[in-house]
C-alpha cells in the first residue's frame, strides 16, 4: 500500500456544485464519502480571480473535487440533511461544512496516483 493510500484515515463527505436554482443560489448534487486527510492548517491559495486568499484548511481525498463544492468532516451516517449542506449545523449554530476555494492533483513519480488536495474556507 503506497504511502498517499495509508494516509487517507478519515471520511469526508463531499456535495458537487450541481449549478444555480431561479433565485441564483447554489444547488448540490448527492453526496458521497470520501477517505480523506483533514488538516485544520491556513494556507494562502490563489482564488478564482489570481488574488491570495487565506484558506483555513487543507483536505488530502482520494478523488478529484470541484471548486464550490462543499466538504464535511465525518461520514454520511453523521450528516443530518443531504440535500442542503448548510443547513448541517453545530450547537451554535455555526456550520458544520466548509467550501472548497481551491483544488491541487499532483501526480507521483511514476503518474501511477495522485496526491488531491482541496482547499476550505
Amino acid at each position: 500500500m503506497s504511502l498517499i493510500r495509508r494516509m487517507l484515515k478519515e471520511k469526508v463527505v463531499y456535495w458537487p456544485p450541481a449549478g444555480v436554482d431561479r433565485f441564483g443560489k447554489q444547488t448540490y448534487g448527492v453526496p458521497v464519502e470520501l477517505k480523506a486527510r483533514w488538516e485544520d492548517k491556513e494556507v494562502e491559495v490563489l482564488n478564482e480571480d489570481g488574488e491570495k486568499t487565506l484558506a483555513k484548511g487543507r483536505v488530502f481525498v482520494e478523488s478529484d473535487v470541484v471548486k464550490r463544492g462543499v466538504l464535511f468532516h465525518g461520514t454520511l451516517i453523521e450528516v443530518e440533511d443531504q440535500v442542503s449542506p448548510f443547513n448541517n449545523k453545530d450547537t451554535d449554530g455555526s456550520p458544520l461544512v466548509h467550501r472548497i476555494i481551491g483544488f491541487d492533483s499532483t501526480p507521483n513519480l511514476r503518474i501511477t496516483e495522485y496526491v488531491r488536495i482541496a482547499y476550505i474556507t
